[in-house]
């Protein structure tokens, strides 16, 4: 459905609320992202509204017409 919509790129889920959580403690959300073009693309970063997240797995690449998790 999304090539048919020419969305060349789909991540499943765009916002994770991860709720109250105790300071220190430690969260994982994967988040698969699908590439519908005909050429690799690469994710080389991530925004976040606050400086406790980071994205461990970027850089990466996603060949075409394949998905990858990314956290």
């Amino acid at each position: 459905l999304a090539r048919l919509r020419g969305e060349p790129l789909i991540v499943d889920s765009s916002y994770a609320d991860f709720g109250s959580v105790s300071p220190g403690s430690t969260h994982r959300r994967q988040i698969r992202v699908y590439n519908f073009t005909p050429e690799p693309v690469y994710l080389l970063a991530g925004t976040a509204d606050c400086t406790c997240v980071t994205t461990d797995d970027l850089p990466v690449r996603i060949e075409s017409g394949e998905s990858a998790e990314v956290s």
